[in-house]
């Protein structure tokens, strides 16, 4: 579903900094098949030198001296190398760095510039997950595993390490691992809650603290990947996309349910759906895939306030409807399940996570619901082995019970 606009203010700090720093894992940012946001090595270079002055701003209150503090971290430094091999292909020397960067935090000294412990174990489980990835691409499987269970360890409040775990679950036939890993990461966002909070602060204020060539940088991208977009979904492109009043009330059900307001996004989502029913809607869209994309996000988002407010009946047949309309789109067929799951339909549940097995994501979702997941925290600093062994009982232990509160559409 194309936006009317995509200003650079209107993406949510998290996203931002999450995708932009992935940017030397690869080349480009792809949202869906196509269009795709293609940066340049250079672009890359510019953006990844605002992305480092962006985060010196953002994290240096959470050290004691601030800045300077952050300025003296070798584990920092070990992981930035670590960061650069990787981007040349060069996994075992980087592998090499994230393991300096992993005893280094373990030092004393290190622990000493922090002042936040909540923090600090962010950041450890930041590098336990680079050294996965490296363990990946050298095709170690199993040391994958384990460091990807640390990085969850040592910080369970963020998505990437649950959606790293599921597919190595997946891969080795570990089935209920992956549906628990799977259904987990959908409740997450790309980094925790306490450091979002800090990151929205910044953007309400106005400062995304990054320069206004990259800035501008930013906004072309985006703007060409919504006019390419539109171009997909309307037959006058993104003329068309404006004339849309169904698109009008999904980017307003989307609004109130990122702000938790689930009723109010309800009524939004049924004005949604009663226009994409109207004759002349359908014919602002270039083909019948697209209009059924567009009305199936629309019930699908409003399944997805319905089991925010317990309504599971009700979310089961907007996401009947919307398997009928896209029946490729993983997301369904999970929040499907976790609704079976609630009200006691185990074989229909089951018949659900099997298929979800089957599927992927329809897209790579760069906005997402806000959703309080307490305050949690890891300590850092006791054995990890046990601490590992802890974490996978308790991870099992949670996909057993009540599922999470599902997964939203774009």
């Amino acid at each position: 579903m194309p936006r009317k606009q995509a200003p650079v203010g209107l993406l949510r700090l998290s996203t931002l900094l999450a995708c932009l720093s992935l940017l030397w894992q690869s080349p480009a940012l792809v949202f869906g098949k196509e269009p795709e946001i293609n940066f340049s090595a250079k672009d890359q270079q510019a953006l990844q030198k605002d992305i480092a002055e962006f985060e010196k701003k953002l994290y240096s209150p959470y050290f004691a001296e601030g800045a300077v503090g952050m300025s003296k971290s070798t584990a920092d430094k070990a992981y930035a190398e670590g960061g650069k091999l990787m981007a040349a292909g060069q996994y075992k020397a980087a592998l090499g760095q994230f393991d300096k960067a992993a005893e280094r935090y373990k030092s004393k000294e290190e622990r000493a510039l922090y002042k936040d412990k909540a923090f600090l174990n962010f950041r450890i489980s930041r590098v336990y997950l680079a050294r996965a990835l490296a363990q990946l691409k050298l095709n170690k499987g199993e040391e994958a595993e384990a460091d990807v269970t640390d990085a969850i360890t040592f910080c369970p409040d963020y998505a990437m390490p649950y959606k790293i775990r599921a597919g190595l679950c997946k891969a080795k036939g570990d089935r209920q691992g992956y549906l628990n890993d799977l259904a987990k990461a959908s409740s997450l966002r790309p980094v925790p809650p306490f450091l979002e909070k800090d990151m929205s602060k910044l953007g309400m204020e106005g400062r995304l603290n990054i320069s206004k060539n990259s800035t501008e940088l930013i906004q072309r991208k985006l703007h060409t990947f919504w006019e390419e977009r539109a171009k997909l979904y309307y037959k006058e492109g993104s003329a068309g996309a404006k004339k849309s009043k169904a698109l009008e009330y999904y980017e307003k059900g989307r609004t109130t349910r990122d702000e938790g307001l689930f009723e109010q996004a309800i009524a939004q989502f049924d004005k949604a759906v009663a226009e994409y029913k109207k004759p002349a809607e359908r014919a602002l869209f270039t083909s019948d895939k697209y209009y059924k994309s567009s009305l199936a996000k629309s019930y699908q988002n409003r399944a997805y306030c319905l089991l925010n407010l317990q309504k599971f009946e009700p979310a089961i047949r907007d996401l009947n409807e919307a398997i009928k309309l896209e029946p490729l789109a993983q997301e369904n067929y999970i929040n499907r399940g976790k609704a079976y799951e609630h009200l006691g339909k185990k074989s229909e549940a089951e018949r659900d996570f099997e298929k979800a097995k089957t599927l992927k994501p329809s897209e790579l979702e760069w906005s997402h619901p806000h959703r309080d997941h307490g305050s949690r925290r890891h300590e850092s600093g006791s054995d990890l082995s046990d601490r590992r062994s802890d974490q996978r009982h308790q991870n099992r232990k949670q996909g057993d019970g009540q599922p999470d509160s599902g997964k939203s559409a774009d």
